[in-house]
């Protein structure tokens, strides 16, 4: 087994923590089958456990039920639980990531759906992905503090593993409307037509935008732009990007037609809101 870079726990020395924060991440990489995990002994401290697989694949064993772990995926389990996960046969080595996220609360963690299935592919949401390894890097970093923004966003990523596992273990619904949010949820950040994933979706552009309408009260078009221009204010919150990346970044093939959406759902241009972002001005534009 090759680890790589792990960070400690927290110290129990801290006067006070908040009832969530990073507890430990890290990047390992394991190939043998000596890597063995039992996670139903009690060492007293509830815990939320994410690995992600970066290439190869594990396996989680949920009571007698084997789930495997391919790439792309993550499965997300309480420890203690009834939960084995380990490597075994396979041609390369199961590389991965994890986040572990300390929730110091009375009530149980996972519905239990979740408890049943804790394997989610993570690679059909781009931008919870890119939460999660955002998350491990911050928390591998030198230095690094907790502090309750670390832990807002630590919870907002566990609702949102937990927002799409829900989702997908509920019935599937055949409707247009459904069938198209749902490849639009996934796929926002492409620069795909409306149309094209309404054909995806097995409807025509007209027939599914007839639905959405009727199903969300919203054309397909304005959805879409919700969801862009949400990630692209994140963008603006916490990166360094020019706005033409940004724009790219958000599915938006011109930074102009980005920049009149985002004024028009904002109120202000995207260089302003960097300047002054504010969350609660999001959608108090014309849109």
């Amino acid at each position: 087994m090759r680890a790589q870079a792990k960070i400690k726990p927290a110290t129990a020395a801290r006067a006070w923590l908040p009832p969530i924060y990073l507890y430990r991440a890290g990047r390992e990489s394991v190939c043998s089958r000596r890597y063995h995990n039992d996670v139903s002994v009690d060492d007293g401290q509830r815990r939320i456990l994410i690995k992600h697989t970066l290439s190869g694949s594990g396996v989680l064993y949920v009571g007698k039920k084997r789930l495997p772990v391919p790439e792309g995926h993550a499965f997300v389990i309480e420890r203690p639980g009834p939960y084995i996960y380990c490597f075994e046969d396979s041609p390369q080595p199961w590389e991965f990531e994890f986040l572990s996220i300390s929730i110091n609360l009375p009530s149980p963690l996972l519905p239990p759906a979740m408890k049943v299935n804790p394997v989610v592919a993570i690679n059909h949401y781009p931008e919870i992905e890119d939460m999660f390894t955002s998350l491990v890097s911050l928390r591998m970093s030198a230095g690094f503090e907790e502090n309750l923004l670390n832990s807002a966003a630590a919870y907002r990523l566990f609702l949102s593993l937990v927002t799409i596992s829900l989702e997908e273990a509920a019935p599937v619904k055949s409707s247009a409307a459904n069938s198209l949010k749902q490849l639009l949820d996934r796929r926002f950040r492409s620069q795909a037509s409306i149309a094209s994933l309404a054909r995806q979706a097995g409807f025509t552009p007209e027939a599914s935008a007839r639905a959405f309408m009727k199903e969300f009260g919203l054309t397909p078009v304005a959805y879409i732009n919700n969801l862009r221009i949400r990630h692209a204010c994140r963008l603006l919150e916490e990166s360094t990007h020019t706005l033409k990346r940004i724009a790219r970044e958000c599915g938006f093939t011109d930074a102009n037609y980005f920049g009149r959406v985002f004024r028009k759902c904002v109120g202000v241009t995207p260089g302003e809101y960097r300047d002054s972002p504010d969350p609660l001005r999001l959608w108090q534009g014309d849109g």
